[in-house]
Parts: structure tokens; sequence; C-alpha cells
């Protein structure tokens, strides 16, 4: 609780019955638009925590609008470097199975989170091919923030917003935290069931370049 000592305008409002060590309703500084990310030649390495197991995550700019992500368990994804809740622009490698590696393509964007405010929402529909050539033309992904709370991640505690994004095979709730500039915390479960967690950890330092 140090982060809402050293900010006595962060007040708590409520705290869930049944907090199970995870999150509690508080209020969270404004976010005026969507967070700067990567620039040009910048690479950045984050520490995080999939189901308790620590993975690394390095993330670079492949353009302007594009962001490129490889993680140590092997699974590369791409997604736009303007909107941290899009769909993945596409995957290789992340699960067994053909839809372990595909696409995403013709996306339509309705509405908008940023900047973020609870109750703002933003609907995506696009089609989805797999690595067979499989295809789902009703993928969607819609998003809403559904309020505010002190996430838990890494065994860190952060004042987020809540989102809610529910997609054509699963649900994730993400934790945004403006003192980090990102979702500090994912849990996923699947529509056929199985869960995730997803926790940050810290950012590490870049590897030095190879001379």
């Amino acid at each position: 609780m140090a982060y809402l000592s050293r900010h006595p305008s962060l007040v708590l409002l409520a705290v869930a019955a049944c907090h199970a060590g995870s999150v509690a309703a508080i209020e969270v500084p404004p976010v005026e638009g969507p967070p700067s990310t990567l620039k040009a030649g910048e690479e950045r390495h984050t520490k995080w925590l999939r189901n308790g197991r620590e993975l690394v995550q390095i993330s670079r700019l492949l353009d302007e609008t594009t962001i490129e992500r490889r993680e140590s368990d092997g699974c590369i994804t791409t997604r736009s470097n303007k909107d941290i809740y899009s769909p993945n622009l596409t995957w290789k490698n992340c699960n067994p199975g053909p839809w372990g590696s595909g696409n995403a393509e013709d996306m339509q964007i309705e509405g908008a989170l940023w900047p973020l405010k609870v109750g703002n929402k933003v609907q995506y529909r696009f089609k989805t091919v797999n690595s067979m050539g499989q295809t789902n033309l009703s993928a969607y992904r819609t998003c809403e923030v559904t309020g505010t709370a002190l996430a838990q991640a890494g065994g860190q505690e952060y004042p987020s917003y809540k989102t809610v994004c529910k997609d054509h095979n699963s649900t994730r709730t993400l934790y945004y935290a403006p003192s980090v500039a990102r979702n500090v915390r994912t849990e996923q479960k699947m529509d056929r069931g199985g869960s995730t967690l997803f926790e940050f950890v810290e950012v590490l330092p870049a590897a030095a370049p190879s001379p």
C-alpha cells in the first residue's frame, strides 16, 4: 500500500467482501490517452508470471503502427502499437494445434476505450486464419471499462482500471495501472474450460547490442 500512502488523493472507496487476494475497488488517476509504447529502435524486456511460472517478453517495433512481442516460451505475436486492447494481428507457436499460429484480417473497430473511463466500450470484428488455412469469419472482441481496482501482480499492488473483454472463444479481465502504463494483470477464462493468469513483474534492462 506504499503507493497509496505517497498519493493521498487516491482514496479507498470500497473493498470487496470476497477480496480473495486479488482486487479491491478504488479511485485511480485519470488517463488522458493511450500510453506511449515503443519508439523506433527501442527494445523492451519485461518479466511476467504465467500461472506462477516466469517468462520474459521482448517487445520491439516492426513499423510505426505494429509492435512485435517475443516470449521466452516461443510464442511470437504482433498487434497495434496504438491500442493495447486490440486483438493480435498475427501469432506463431502460441498453443498446440493449427490455431496456435495464425493471423487476423479485415479488422473493423467501433467505439473507443481511450481516454480510459468507466463505461467506455469498443468492439472489434475481424476474420481469423490459422496455420492450416482454416478460417473463422465471425471472430470478435468487445471490451468495456467496468470499474477500478487495486490489482495484485507479481507481489505488488497497483491502482488500476478494470476492463472486461469478451472474445469469440474466451473472456479476459484486464487491469491497467497508470503508474506503469500497462495492463499489470490479465485473467483469461476459455469458453471450453481452462484459465490463465498473467502478472507483470518488472521491466528488465535491455540486452546490450551485439558488436
